[in-house]
């Protein structure tokens, strides 16, 4: 029962593994759309391969807008023997569906079109052709608009011209390096915690006390987080996850609220946890005061009376959140948040051994390959649906998961209409990788080796996410960030375990480290039975290389 509890809790966070959005050779621009008294721009999609767009507004061709949406020849699939209607300097817009981009483009340059702005009831996908034959044949702009957008440019009424471009731009955004230091921050910090959490835990296991005056844990809790995670048990988390991934694909107009508040309810607790650990570390005279002796059940521990407050402090935070999360300055209140959630998660799920770390790193590498470039295959609209659920495409309630790092974009350009207005990061992209940094780190405590595991993985974390925004910048793409993570931070470790000849330990989860008593700090105290208990554990270990070895640490 305990390993299920913990199991749910690990599917709860990574069935929400993001990655930052995006759609695959799509090339953006702009239209600007003009009548007698106003003018409005939106974005749009084009094949430069059709026809290249101008840099700039000015040199753009102005051409009067057709509209034949709406019409019996709205997808213009075929060239209409019965129309007088003139398509010379005209933009046509044609609905998109039953014949090719090529085909559309064709039937307007035909009746004498400049571009055909084919309305789209889906999202901006580039405008395809089926041949580079279809390509040299088309000598007009080929471009695409939503349908949500193109409603915007009809109420501008029927006289209106447009122009289409497709102005430069830094393909970069300074927010990039503010989330990864954010990343890296909770990472490091995470991972800090969980691994001084384990290895206060596993002293007490062995009987040896504390070796540090910090508090890292709290026995009943973080003894529930030592569970013995199998293969078999990482297996059956990650089908769980893909079925609720599915689940909310297709129930996202019900979960969706469900999942926002228990984001706040969770949240809100984690940064109580963390601060509360703060508080113990630097200001321990405000842990002295509890309530009186009651019957109430949550109070018969008689918790802190600090405590109680930040926890009311904490919620009040989260509420505020709940209530003003379509805010410009809520992404502030979720970044809070969720930097405290990830922390407590590192801290509360720590695996046993790289073994394990390795199984579930590799599943949920293949976890979000699948569901962002595979799934586009076996979707209607030939979407993702890691991507749809990222950015709720195709929800009627107009919600999104909060479950993402946000920075709100740095580079204001005209193509503000065609991006999100922030940069995202999943929590999973911090937790996945920070589970493997903090059973380094505890293992580095177990064994006395300096933190050079810890240090390693950590910046082959850090370096992980930098290839991830570069190859972001360099495909104009969203990529799954685990496609770089992964390997980056398991290779390191398994190379740097090689050459150090404690990969065997290491896979295990198992340190062989032989103390006498010199190495024991004032902190360890063992008493003549526990040291003669030690030498017998010693030579048995020695004695036979298939039984357990020995797990001893001091500083």
């Amino acid at each position: 029962m305990k390993s299920v509890i913990v199991s749910l809790k690990l599917v709860l966070l990574n069935v929400f593994l993001h990655p930052a959005v995006g759609d695959a050779d799509v090339n953006y621009g702009i239209i600007s759309v003009k009548n007698a008294k106003d003018k409005s721009t939106y974005c749009i999609t084009y094949n430069p391969h059709f026809q290249e767009l101008p840099k700039n507004e000015d040199n753009a061709e102005s051409l009067s807008l057709v509209n034949l949406v709406g019409s019996e020849i709205e997808e213009l699939c075929e060239l209409p023997t019965t129309l007088r209607q003139s398509f010379n300097a005209s933009a046509v817009a044609v609905k998109r569906g039953n014949c090719t981009f090529s085909e559309k483009a064709a039937n307007v340059q035909a009746l004498g079109g400049s571009a055909v702005l084919i309305v789209s009831p889906y999202d901006l996908h580039g405008p395809a052709a089926n041949s580079s034959t279809d390509f040299n044949s088309t000598r007009i702009i080929v471009a695409m608009i939503v349908a949500s957008d193109f409603d915007h440019v009809k109420a501008l009424g029927e006289n209106v011209s447009v122009r289409f471009y497709a102005p430069n731009t830094a393909n970069y955004d300074v927010n990039l390096l503010f989330i990864w230091l954010t990343a890296l921050f909770t990472v490091t910090l995470g991972s800090y915690w969980s691994g001084n959490v384990r290895y206060q835990l596993w002293l007490r296991k062995l009987g040896l006390g504390p070796t540090t005056s910090v508090r890292w844990h709290d026995d009943e809790e973080d003894a529930k987080g030592e569970v013995p995670y199998s293969p078999k048990v990482i297996v059956f988390v990650v089908i769980i996850m893909c079925a609720m991934l599915l689940g909310l694909y297709f129930l996202y107009d019900y979960l969706i609220y469900v999942i926002i508040v228990l984001f706040a309810l969770a949240s809100s607790c984690a940064l109580a946890d963390v601060l509360w650990l703060i508080i113990k570390t630097f200001v321990p005279a405000l842990t002295v005061c509890r309530i009186p002796q009651n019957r109430i059940y949550y109070f018969r521990t008689r918790p802190e009376v600090c405590k109680l407050v930040l926890l009311g402090l904490c919620l009040s935070i989260g509420i505020w959140w709940l209530i003003e999360r379509h805010e410009s300055y809520a992404w502030v209140l979720q970044d809070i948040l969720g930097v405290a959630f990830c922390l407590k998660m590192l801290k509360k799920v720590r695996l046993p051994s790289l073994k394990i770390c390795s199984i579930f790193l590799i599943l949920l590498f293949v976890y979000d390959i699948f569901f962002v470039f595979i799934t586009p295959l076996f979707t209607k609209d030939g979407s993702s649906v890691m991507v749809d659920i990222a950015t709720g495409r195709g929800s009627s309630s107009g919600e999104k998961l909060p479950i993402v790092l946000m920075f709100p974009k740095m580079n204001i350009n005209e193509y503000a209409s065609c991006f999100l207005p922030f940069s995202l990061l999943g929590f999973g992209d911090i937790f996945v990788p920070g589970l493997l940094v903090s059973f380094c780190y505890g293992f580095d405590l177990q064994i006395n080796s300096g933190g050079i595991y810890f240090f390693v993985t950590s910046l082959a974390y850090g370096l992980g996410l930098a290839m991830t925004f570069v190859a972001l910048v360099l495909m104009k793409k969203g990529q799954p960030a685990l496609l770089y993570l992964v390997p980056c931070t398991l290779l390191t470790t398994f190379i740097l375990a090689l050459m150090r000849k404690e990969f065997e330990q290491l896979w295990s989860g198992k340190p062989k480290l032989l103390l006498n008593s010199s190495h024991a700090s004032e902190d360890v105290s063992l008493s003549p039975s526990e040291r003669n208990a030690v030498k017998s554990d010693e030579a048995a270990a020695e004695s036979s290389a298939g039984e357990e070895d020995l797990m001893l640490v001091a500083q």
